[in-house]
């Protein structure tokens, strides 16, 4: 009878795994792993934490609960030098961000700041940190662990796999489910979506998305001078100048070789050529070792729900041909271009195959 009331009493949770292990979206995976460790706790606020040494960068989601109903924040990111993030007193965050970042290895349950921390770890890296705020039930460590060592599993298998082995950067097979479910969600208007993914369209106030695809200026002179080698570090070092010009919330792709693909909220085209102007001028002045100066072409184009991920690209793809047979180093939007008629307002669809 114990067992059967144990089984009873775990259910809920085990179907919140079977949601879990669904998910291919990293952020909503993150937002079903609260809600899994929230059910089994009870807990008012679970946090999922995640900082990022190399940029110096913190992303927190929070998911709390209000009269028995379970509530989303939007994801907030931004620089753990400044201020904490919002509802957080500075005394508690500064107190959590010691214990993330010192280099002693926080235990799972540590009690930090009047929350109850739990890493997630592999072999060589943390993921990221679950906090819990005021738990109401009885905690079940083994119950727990199983829940986290499965959301750990699932959460480093995706990582993998829409990964670029050498950039970190989004790769290509992932390019085609981005697009998609970002065009779905302008074309329902977010009404028909849930809060997790309304809020992920509109936090950031971006009323409209541009795409723009970026192409390494003479990188096949760089490979055959110096060799694959120093190629590889050039699109390694590029990949970290992309990270750092672009906030966490845009998409990062490469496709391959010397191209990448880039995906930004913006509220305008002018702030959409600021953003990829500001990333143009970065690789610009980047000094790559033992090659100098490196410099891109840009492409971009306005994401419209009435294209298919293809159209866009071919759109960006042949303002980026125009970029590259009228001096390099540049960015040209599609959108003027067809109204100057320098390129055809239908491009053909097709793939990124650049020189």
């Amino acid at each position: 009878m114990m067992f059967a009331d144990g089984l009873k009493a775990a259910a809920p949770v085990l179907r919140q795994l079977a949601l879990l292990t669904a998910e291919r979206d990293l952020e909503l995976l993150e937002v079903q792993l609260l809600r899994a460790v929230q059910m089994l706790l009870s807990a008012r606020e679970v946090f999922w934490l995640r900082i990022d040494s190399g940029t110096d960068r913190y992303f927190i989601t929070k998911l709390h609960t209000n009269a028995g109903e379970v509530m989303v924040s939007p994801r907030e990111d931004g620089r753990i030098s400044q201020e904490p993030p919002y509802g957080w007193m500075e005394r508690d965050w500064v107190e959590i961000v010691a214990a993330v970042t010192a280099n002693t290895m926080l235990s799972a349950g540590a009690t930090v700041a009047g929350l109850s921390m739990y890493p997630l770890r592999t072999n060589d890296a943390t993921l990221g940190y679950v906090l819990v705020r005021e738990p109401q039930a009885t905690l079940d460590e083994a119950l727990l662990g199983s829940v986290l060592e499965v959301s750990r599993n699932h959460y480093a298998l995706l990582e993998e796999n829409q990964r670029d082995k050498l950039t970190g950067l989004l790769n290509r097979k992932t390019f085609d489910d981005s697009i998609s479910r970002l065009l779905r969600l302008i074309a329902s208007a977010v009404e028909h979506h849930p809060d997790d993914e309304r809020r992920r369209l509109t936090r950031r106030g971006a009323a409209r998305y541009w795409l723009a695809v970026a192409d390494i200026d003479h990188f096949k002179r760089i490979n055959d001078t110096l060799g694959h080698l120093y190629g590889d570090e050039v699109l390694l070092l590029l990949a970290q100048v992309m990270k750092r010009s672009f906030r966490h919330d845009d998409l990062l792709f490469r496709f391959g070789g010397e191209e990448f693909v880039i995906v930004i909220g913006a509220p305008d085209r002018g702030s959409a050529q600021i953003a990829f102007e500001k990333f143009r001028r970065n690789v610009e002045s980047f000094i790559f070792p033992q090659v100098g100066q490196v410099t891109i072409s840009l492409g971009a184009t306005q994401i419209e729900q009435r294209f298919i991920p293809s159209a866009l690209v071919g759109r960006a793809d042949q303002a980026l041909y125009h970029a590259k047979r009228n001096g390099r180093n540049c960015l040209h939007f599609f959108e003027q271009l067809a109204a100057s008629g320098e390129v055809l307002s239908t491009p053909q669809q097709g793939t990124i195959e650049l020189f």
